[in-house]
C-alpha cells in the first residue's frame, strides 16, 4: 500500500512539474523571464505557487529545468530526412535541422541569451545546474554508419563534429540572425558554405593520414 501511494505521489509530481514547465514556456515568451511572475506560472499551470519552490527552487531554477527540457528534446529529436550518401550531405541536412529547432524557439532563445549576458546570478545557477547533453545518437549512428559502409574515413568523431556544427550555429549563425536580421534562407546559405568547406577539410585529414 505504502509503495503504490509513493509512486501515486511521484506520478502527480511529474504532472504538476510537467503542467508548470508548459505554463512557463508561455508566460517567458510573452513577458520575458524578468516580468515573468511565479505567480503568473502558478495561475497560467492552476497549481499552488508554492510549488514552484518546492519542485524547482524557484523561477531561476524553473527556467534551467525548462533549458534542460528543450536540451533533451534537441539531443533526441527524430531525424527527419533519410540516411545521406557522403558526410557533407549527412552534416548539412543535420545541421539544416538544428537551425529549424532552434528558429522555432527564436523568442525564448532570445529571452535566454539576455539573461546570460545581464544576469551573473543566471549565468552562474545555469553552469551550475543544467545537465548537458553532448551527444547525439541519431546523428552518431548515421556517420558510424557511413564508417562502416568506408564512405568516411574511420578517424571521423562524430561527437566532435556535433559539437562543432552546433557551436556554428550557434554562434555565427543565430547570431546573425539576431543582429543582422538574415532571413532563414540566408541562414541556411551560410550552413552549406560552412559544411561544404568543413566537411572538405575533414577529406583532406583523412587523405592525409
Amino acid at each position: 500500500m505504502v509503495v503504490k501511494q509513493i509512486k501515486s505521489k511521484n506520478k502527480d509530481r511529474l504532472a504538476t512539474e510537467e503542467r508548470l514547465l508548459e505554463a512557463a514556456e508561455q508566460v517567458f515568451s510573452k513577458h520575458g523571464f524578468k516580468g515573468a511572475t511565479t505567480r503568473m506560472i502558478a495561475k497560467k499551470a492552476d497549481v499552488n505557487v508554492a510549488l514552484i519552490a518546492r519542485y524547482f527552487d524557484g523561477k531561476y531554477g524553473l527556467m534551467i529545468k525548462f533549458i534542460e527540457k528543450k536540451a533533451i528534446q534537441c539531443r533526441f529529436i527524430e531525424m527527419d530526412y533519410p540516411p545521406q550518401e557522403t558526410l557533407a550531405a549527412e552534416c548539412l541536412c543535420f545541421a539544416k535541422q538544428r537551425l529549424l529547432f532552434f528558429i522555432d524557439d527564436m523568442s525564448l532563445f532570445k529571452i535566454v541569451m539576455v539573461q546570460f549576458l545581464t544576469d551573473p546570478k543566471f549565468l552562474k545557477k545555469f553552469h551550475e545546474s543544467l545537465i548537458i547533453f553532448e551527444t547525439h545518437p541519431a546523428f552518431e549512428a548515421r556517420l558510424n554508419n557511413l564508417i562502416e559502409q568506408k564512405k568516411v574515413a574511420p578517424t571521423i568523431n562524430a561527437a566532435q563534429i556535433l559539437d562543432i556544427i552546433e557551436d556554428y550555429i550557434f554562434s555565427i549563425v543565430m547570431g546573425k540572425m539576431l543582429i543582422d536580421n538574415i532571413s532563414h534562407e540566408e541562414a541556411n546559405t551560410y550552413l552549406e558554405r560552412f559544411i561544404d568547406i568543413f566537411c572538405k577539410g575533414l577529406e583532406s585529414q583523412a587523405k592525409d593520414k
